[in-house]
């Protein structure tokens, strides 16, 4: 650091404004000695991303981070600056205008909210000359201070990872100097210091960050006394006692719950650091001066709960709410179900810094794109992929065709013909043996590749259409960026119908750090730090690698793939991308408790890591999901305000806490309508601002996109409608259900229907099409079935015809065939059937009389009562055939089964009045040909009717 230098940065997209802030800076007496540079960040996304970018440029002791609009009119300006911070050096950061106190909306200007300092043309107070309030002495004190100007004398990374907005930069940033340990003031100003030439107040998404902003910094804001962060001692405290002997890690584990406690972690771990608990350091934690040193301590409060150091908190430890789930115990490997791993076998791939190990790629000068000789390689390690590799060349044929580019593959290996495969594409293959390291064979085809940009393709997915990305560059889109994605879409099985989406960043400008990391789940590292543009490409692949059809073999995958990860995690304990892949693993093959262990172990660390946030959050929420376990509202209440979820994932969230809160079966119908309601609030939402979430969302994008999930949504919210009787939003949801995308829960959408009160059964079934009476005849009839008791209602008489008038002769003939209850069916309609019974009721009646007599048959019941049974289901036969048939077609055409042909001779033979003797025995005989089985109850009839 030059401690003799002074830097402004400032962010623009100004000019003018600019030109005028900069007359200023130079019309400013500089301090004796000192020297004064501007740095200029144009364009930036975020105010945080720009003052990063700013304080790396520069090497200056004292920055001032100011608006483009802000001119400072005092030429003493860096001089009083200078001065106060020589003569504090516990001050960290001085601003023009702080406050004290923060209003209960958490804003500088809100209710409650006392300001200080001056300043010319102030937006908030509408004042041409706005005195808010002297400072006490040369400087007093505030919790923020307001963005226009921030001088700052020590470097503190401002925190892009959490705001990427412009609103909440400037309290987050005075809260991390007060974490740091520095002082955060106003100095004493008797006229302003500068002019803010701003008239508009952007509000727009205020409320967003405002939120992170109190997830973040709740617990420092309310131990603001005043003048410092310290605030009332709580009367109670968590601690832990860490042992730097068997620990791996630089920081202790954040709780997932937060007491209202003072958190103490005494540990002889020098290195150690923490945004979550005061770090007491002791020599030796197993000392017994340490020992008296704890006790003392601890002595000050009234409760104190002990963590272990391999424990972390996620529920209170105090008072009757305490569970036995208050804690977690972090999972060894072993009791991951792992063992036998052994650190000293590793390969090592981390260098003498702590990073991972590549060569850097070639630098060439005398190619046509930025002296490369291709514009894009296609390039994929390959092994025994004989099956796959074909399809996945084919479908990217197109862009070698299209594209100045060229096909490079590493042979890992393979015996199955996959390279011939790959040469009859022009592929130029280089030999890799395979090394147990997925990334280091993507790092060779790479450092091979003469492309300025490169595309990185499993040799088992292949893309559905690839037009998007010969546009990307066709366009020449592709030189306003650094990477890009495409979609991968996983199947969960061989169909098409279960996957999940995700954006793979596949496709990257190659430079000499570009490089591939990870042993087996890769990752591209772009090779450059600073205002990185990467494009969203909805051109996807299909990808089969997780289906899972057949689950051995997808168990030994996943074996595979966890040992690759404990040796990355061993030499990477901090790199939260392989611990989410190790937990991912867990996932693939439903083991949800391990997962839900790593996951929540994975959240902890991405609270100091700032990394993985939202992707661990999540995935942590899906799995308890996943489990049905009663815990799930209180990890939704942990996880829903850590990071910022897009419209699409509340829509997941409130889905799962739906299917929960109705399984659970102790959960009031207002409180599971309130979260079918939130999912459709948010999937409103969804459909506003569909890029946004599809570029954003992490999972859960199908329960927007899917209209299967949807209409589930609404079935449930249906039946806690009829639930509270409620008819009028029974039917208005009822009109929101769109039948043919109804696949998961038909029988619970029936039930509801069938048990409805009458105004809401007709209008529901008078909605349903006959194509829907198709597919669903057997849950109706299973209804059907179910109603009926001793003594039948005539609710369910009415309803089971109502049925029937929709269901088509087709579909009772299937749809019986899979129910047991023809007899109970045939109860519903016990009476004489005339010419006028529904054609429906007599096919009924003749399929329950067939029943009864084979079973009658079966149980070689006497002969009279097998023959009574075996006439009534012929008399049955004959009434339905007469009334479904035409007579013509009955005569000529051989429509019938050939039983049922057999029954309707029979009952031709003994029923019909004008026929004589000759023409019965000929129906009878006509039966014995066409069902042989009729034999012995025709034999037994022409003895006992004397034909």
């Amino acid at each position: 650091m030059d401690d003799k230098k002074i830097c402004f940065i400032i962010c623009a997209n100004n000019e003018i404004q600019l030109r005028e802030c900069r007359l200023y800076i130079d019309n400013l007496i500089i301090p004796e000695g000192f020297s004064v540079e501007i740095e200029e960040v144009w364009n930036a996304k975020s105010m945080t991303g720009g003052y990063n970018q700013g304080m790396k440029r520069s090497m200056a002791k004292y920055k001032i981070y100011l608006h483009q609009d802000v001119l400072i009119i005092n030429r003493r300006f860096l001089i009083e600056i200078v001065k106060l911070f020589q003569e504090y050096p516990k001050l960290g950061m001085i601003g023009m205008v702080g406050n004290t106190r923060l209003g209960k909306e958490i804003t500088p200007w809100s209710e409650g909210a006392v300001r200080i300092g001056q300043l010319y043309a102030d937006v908030i107070t509408k004042n041409a000359k706005a005195k808010l309030g002297m400072a006490n002495g040369k400087k007093q004190n505030v919790i923020s201070i307001d963005g226009l100007l921030m001088a700052t004398q020590y470097d503190l990374s401002w925190r892009e990872d959490l705001f990427q907005g412009w609103d909440m930069y400037d309290l987050s940033q005075s809260m991390e100097f007060w974490r740091a340990g520095y002082e955060v003031a106003v100095p004493y100003m008797e006229e302003p210091w500068v002019f803010h030439d701003n008239d508009v107040l952007n509000m727009e998404n205020y409320e967003k960050w405002k939120k992170i902003f109190v997830r973040e910094y709740r617990r420092d804001y309310t131990r603001w006394s005043g003048k410092q962060l310290e605030g009332t001692k709580p009367s109670r405290a968590v601690y832990q006692i860490l042992d730097k002997k068997q620990y791996k890690i630089s920081f202790p584990y954040p709780p997932l719950y937060e007491e209202d406690a003072d958190y103490l972690c005494f540990t002889d771990c020098k290195n150690l650091t923490s945004s979550y608990w005061n770090l007491i350091f002791v020599e030796d934690v197993n000392s017994s001066e340490t020992k008296e040193k704890i006790e003392k301590i601890l002595s000050g409060y009234k409760e104190c709960r002990e963590i272990k150091q391999n424990e972390i908190q996620t529920d209170t430890l105090f008072g009757k709410e305490q569970t036995l789930h208050s804690v977690m115990k972090v999972p060894t490997f072993e009791e991951l179900g792992i063992s036998g791993f052994q650190p000293q076998n590793i390969v090592s791939v981390k260098d003498e810094n702590g990073n991972y190990k590549y060569e850097k790629n070639p630098v060439y000068t005398d190619g046509k794109y930025e002296g490369r000789e291709y514009l894009l390689t296609i390039g994929m390690p390959v092994s025994n992929q004989i099956r796959t590799i074909d399809r996945c060349l084919s479908h990217i044929k197109p862009l070698l065709d299209q594209l100045d580019a060229e096909l490079v593959v590493a042979d890992t290996g393979s015996t199955d013909g996959t390279i011939e495969v790959c040469r009859e594409y022009g592929a130029k293959i280089i030999h890799f043996p395979w090394c147990d390291n997925m990334s280091a064979a993507r790092n060779a085809v790479m450092r091979n590749a003469k492309g300025l940009w490169y595309l990185s393709i499993d040799d088992d997915e292949w893309f559905e259409n690839t037009e998007e990305i010969s546009d990307f560059f066709i366009s020449g889109k592709y030189k306003n960026y650094d990477a890009a994605s495409y979609v991968q879409r996983n199947y969960m099985d061989q169909g098409k119908d279960d996957y999940v989406d995700f954006h793979a960043l596949r496709l990257v400008k190659i430079r000499e750090k570009t490089h591939f990391e990870g042993r087996i789940h890769d990752a591209i590292v772009i090779g450059v730090t600073q205002g990185i543009q990467i494009c969203n490409l909805g051109a996807y692949a299909h990808h089969y690698g997780f289906a899972r059809d057949d689950m051995n073999k997808i168990a030994d995958k996943v074996r595979r793939n966890l040992r690759g990860l404990l040796s990355d995690i061993y030499e990477f304990p901090e790199d939260l991308r392989y611990i989410f892949q190790f937990a991912n693993e867990y996932q693939v093959i439903t083991d949800y408790v391990a997962a839900v262990k790593v996951f929540s172990v994975a959240v902890s660390m991405s609270k100091e890591l700032h990394t993985y946030q939202k992707m661990c959050a999540i995935n942590l929420f899906g799995c308890v999901a996943s489990l049905a376990d009663e815990n799930l509202i209180h990890y939704f209440d942990i996880l829903k305000g850590y990071v910022e979820y897009t419209d699409a994932e509340w829509a997941y969230m409130y889905y799962e806490l739906a299917h929960w809160a109705y399984n659970s079966g102790n959960q009031s119908p207002q409180e599971i309508l309130k979260y079918c309601k939130n999912v459709e609030e948010y999937i409103r939402k969804y459909e506003k601002n569909k890029r946004e979430n599809w570029e954003a969302t992490e999972k859960g994008l199908y329960i927007c996109t899917d209209k299967n999930h949807i209409m589930d949504i609404r079935i449930i919210a249906l039946k806690q409608y009829l639930t509270l009787n409620d008819s009028f939003n029974s039917i208005k949801t009822l009109d929101k259900i769109e039948w043919q995308y109804v696949k998961e829960n038909e029988e619970l959408l029936i039930d509801s229907i069938w048990n409805s009160e009458k105004v809401v059964f007709d209008y529901a079934i008078n909605r349903i099409s006959p194509y829907i009476y198709e597919r669903w005849g057997q849950f109706f009839l299973n209804q059907m079935v179910n109603s009926i008791r001793d003594i039948i209602s005539e609710d369910a008489l009415y309803k089971a015809e109502r049925v029937l008038e929709k269901i088509n002769i087709h579909t009772l003939e299937v749809s019986m065939q899979k129910i047991d209850g023809s007899e109970k069916m045939m109860r519903l309609f016990d009476y004489k059937i005339g010419d006028n019974t529904s054609i429906q009721k007599k096919w009924i009646r003749m399929y329950a009389l067939k029943e009864k007599y084979r079973k009658n048959k079966q149980n070689q019941n006497n002969l009279s009562d097998s023959l009574e049974r075996f006439l009534l289901y012929c008399e049955a036969v004959y009434k339905f055939v007469k009334s479904y048939y035409c007579p013509d077609v009955l005569e000529t055409e051989n429509v019938l089964p050939l039983e049922q042909s057999a029954a309707y001779h029979v009952a031709k033979a003994v029923f019909l009045e004008k026929c004589d003797m000759k023409q019965r025995i000929s129906c009878l005989s006509q039966a014995v040909r066409e069902f042989p089985g009729f034999k012995t109850e025709i034999e037994q009839m022409i003895k006992q009717l004397n034909f």
